[in-house]
């Protein structure tokens, strides 16, 4: 069974696999097979996942 993360560890786990998606993502987007708005959403994701990182760091 895998250990609980602390907040900060969790949040920078979420934001490295949103990072791994968004770069498939752009790569899916440059050969035709997502549309520019699935793009937009990784790329908000993203966004989000990171300022939720500042944010429990802040916190914790």
């Amino acid at each position: 069974m895998e250990k609980i993360l602390n907040p900060v560890e969790l949040a920078e786990k979420n934001l490295k696999e949103a990072e791994r998606q968004l770069r498939k993502a752009q790569s899916d987007h440059e050969k035709g097979e997502i549309s520019e708005e699935r793009l937009q959403q990784f790329e908000h994701l993203q966004e989000l996942c990171a300022t939720d990182l500042q944010r429990v760091i802040r916190e914790n």
